[in-house]
């Protein structure tokens, strides 16, 4: 297992939604293509916390696309504003959880 790895790509996430420009679900959707899509839960976090993230990666995926954009912009794009949020602050969270280990 490569916490590291996994810390890592949190906090890059975490700086991608606090600097990238544009709006919650876009910023959303690159902290996800760009960073934690990159996660293997089983080697990269702790056993706790994998569930959930498999959990929220598939959602995350699960988008249609209709244009150029990936599945990941084609899901953060249906989200409503609120919902956008929390799965940001889920990031952050989860960012300040792995910096324990």
């Amino acid at each position: 297992m490569s916490i590291t790895y996994g810390q890592e790509k949190f906090s890059t996430a975490v700086h991608t939604l606090a600097t990238n420009p544009g709006r919650i679900r876009e910023r959303l959707a690159a902290a996800w293509a760009y960073s934690l899509n990159n996660i293997d839960p089983d080697r990269d976090l702790p056993p706790q916390l994998q569930a959930d993230f498999k959990a929220r990666a598939i959602e995350m995926r699960s988008g249609t696309p209709t244009g150029q954009e990936g599945t990941i912009r084609a899901f953060a794009d249906t989200l409503p504003e609120d919902e956008a949020m929390e799965r940001a602050a889920w990031i952050v969270a989860t960012a300040y959880e792995l910096d324990d280990y």
